[in-house]
């Protein structure tokens, strides 16, 4: 069971963590990305790599 400091501290790194990655995000992000950059096409499908993949197990190791 927490404190009643406990939580109060872990409210408050809360809120820090939310301003540091609103910071992040509006100060870093946008200035970081090449001007020409205008996202990721999201209609152009791509396909995953596959490996395959032999396994032989005992009958009674499936069942």
């Amino acid at each position: 069971m927490s404190t009643k400091g406990q939580r109060d501290a872990q409210t408050q790194m809360l809120y820090e963590l939310e301003r540091l990655q609103q910071d992040l995000s509006a100060n870093w992000l946008d200035q970081s990305l090449p001007q020409d950059w205008a996202g990721l096409e999201w209609d152009a499908p791509v396909g995953r790599p596959t490996t395959r993949v032999t396994l032989r197990m005992d009958s009674d190791m499936l069942r």
